[in-house]
């Protein structure tokens, strides 16, 4: 079960540290309709790497998968510390 990282979503969070959060989603499930869940939130982190040029390499690790839409959504904004999408309900309203 692979995952991928949807990198056009990618946003700055409005924290001191403004790390870097994107949204993904389990690869078995990206064709499918945002019923299916499956959805993931990842995180940019700069590790410190001796043979790569600069010392520091970036990588993507996830801070929670296999959640539902609007899981994923509400814990998106939590993370950015601002509203940066709404969830079915509030943009159905």
């Amino acid at each position: 079960m692979g995952m991928l990282v949807f990198k056009d979503t990618a946003k700055k969070a409005k924290t001191k540290a403004k790390t870097i959060f994107a949204f993904g989603r389990r690869a078995d499930l990206v064709t499918e309709l945002d019923e299916a869940g499956g959805f993931v939130i990842w995180k940019l982190c700069v590790n410190h790497d001796g043979k790569a040029p600069g010392g520091l390499t970036k990588t993507w690790r996830w801070v929670a998968k296999d959640l539902t839409h609007d899981e994923a959504i509400t814990l998106m904004n939590k993370k950015l510390n601002f509203k940066a999408w709404k969830t079915k309900a509030e943009a159905a309203a």
